[in-house]
């Protein structure tokens, strides 16, 4: 899908493969192509940001007619999200879209004080429900900060960056530690790119030890017995709303609705031996864990 050159196809921005691996995204180039304008490959048009399967690469839907920088991984709910910035320049509005194609929304409708439009990361494997976002320009604050994935508009403030962001070598882009503590970014102190030599330093940013990062670490969540054969006991220090059990592969194996209950029960007798991730999601929190079957 493109003109043949190694790196720069003409139509494909990027790709990437959603973190339980059932989905490729692809954003499409918007330079070269559009919804007016999209670009034909038998018979089928491609413009935006488009879902594909990871069995035979079929398409599945389009999540957005206009792709900006984001990145995929999981809202508090425990569905596959892009998010992205909407729009030329951003628009200082930071949206969400499931990538079944369900449903969308507003993340956070950003200020003056927040900036238009930057850098988004997910690699926050470890501490799901969230998403790093780094505010490009020092004229825009700079900030660099942590926003819940659940239409709260929960923000965590990391601190500011001092980049000229001027190149894309020298914008600080913060990527996050795969549990959240930490997020490591580059600046220039506003140099810029002609210098010379033309540097940007890389800075570590931890968050303070007074800030409890525990939504997928609760103290008061036991899984028993694990490994298990037959059944797995739950309980939580609040009420459980959803169990889901995955494969490594990221296929969904169980999926449970609970009703007002601390502590149940599941029925594992189906599940082949082997290690799979269970997921519980209660009043706040969402939870991820390993579990073994024998």
């Amino acid at each position: 899908w493109g003109n043949g050159g190694i790196g720069f196809p003409d139509y494909i921005d990027w790709v990437s493969v959603s973190q339980s691996g059932n989905y490729v995204v692809i954003m499409w180039n918007h330079n070269t192509t559009s919804s007016t304008t999209p670009y034909v490959d038998a018979g089928n048009s491609h413009y935006g940001v488009e879902v594909y399967n990871t069995t035979d690469m079929q398409y599945q839907n389009r999540l957005v007619s206009y792709g900006n920088h984001g990145d995929l991984g999981y809202a508090t709910d425990g569905s596959e999200v892009l998010v992205q910035y909407y729009g030329m320049f951003g628009g200082g509005t930071l949206y969400m879209y499931n990538l079944d194609g369900s449903s969308s929304s507003n993340v956070l409708t950003t200020n003056a004080d927040f900036g238009v439009a930057g850098h988004i990361s997910c690699r926050n494997i470890n501490r799901p429900g969230w998403a790093y976002i780094t505010h490009s320009l020092p004229a825009q604050s700079g900030q660099m900060v942590a926003v819940k994935l659940d239409n709260s508009g929960l923000v965590e403030h990391f601190g500011h960056h001092f980049s000229s962001a001027t190149s894309y070598d020298q914008a600080a882009m913060a990527v996050s530690s795969p549990d959240g503590k930490k997020i490591c970014f580059k600046s220039d102190f506003g140099t810029g790119p002609n210098t010379s030599p033309s540097v940007a330093y890389i800075f570590i940013s931890e968050v303070p030890s007074t800030l409890s990062l525990n939504e997928n670490q609760p103290e008061n969540l036991t899984l028993s017995p694990n490994p298990a054969t037959n059944f797995v006991k739950i309980q939580a220090d609040e009420t459980i709303k959803n169990i889901a059990v995955f494969s490594l592969a990221g296929k969904k194996e169980i999926n449970i609705k609970i009703d007002n209950y601390t502590k149940t029960e599941i029925n594992t007798s189906n599940l082949k031996p082997g290690v799979y991730y269970i997921r519980i999601t209660t009043d706040s929190k969402f939870v991820q864990k390993k579990l073994v079957i024998q």
